[in-house]
């Protein structure tokens, strides 16, 4: 009602009669009003809000069940399989990763140390013949 400047247009239209000038400004008594809105649409400065409660749904709450709790088993493993996750198996991961990257670096210096044979000469291996024959 800070808007009021008293002009009584409202209280004119109020069916109720719930509405009153005190001191220049309108005043609405709540019990009389039954909300029909006259006022606010007679108001030229506006002055006259209607407040409508909020208006909360209810809706049912929904049952929620209940987790089992884990043992004090449940718990340990569960402990042991994070520890495991976390430490253990990046370690071994890092551990077969430099293991086949030295296999594979080893298998690559050995093909490299490998000299091509020429033509004509044996290569340096002694083949085991069967039974006499050539």
């Amino acid at each position: 009602m800070d808007r009021c400047d008293g002009c009584g247009d409202c209280v004119e239209v109020c069916p109720e009669g719930a509405i009153q000038l005190v001191g220049g400004l309108a005043q609405i008594n709540s019990e009389l009003c039954t909300e029909c809105e006259a006022c606010v649409q007679a108001c030229p400065s506006g002055a006259i809000k209607v407040a409508r409660p909020i208006a909360v749904r209810e809706e049912p709450v929904a049952a929620v069940a209940e987790r089992p709790r884990p043992s004090a088993l449940g718990t340990l493993a569960g402990a042991a399989l994070t520890f495991i996750g976390s430490q253990t198996l990046p370690r071994a991961a890092n551990a077969i990763v430099g293991a086949l990257d030295r296999w594979l670096s080893g298998k690559l210096a050995a093909e490299s140390r490998r000299v091509a044979p020429s033509e004509g000469k044996p290569s340096g291996r002694r083949h085991r013949r069967r039974g006499g024959r050539e």
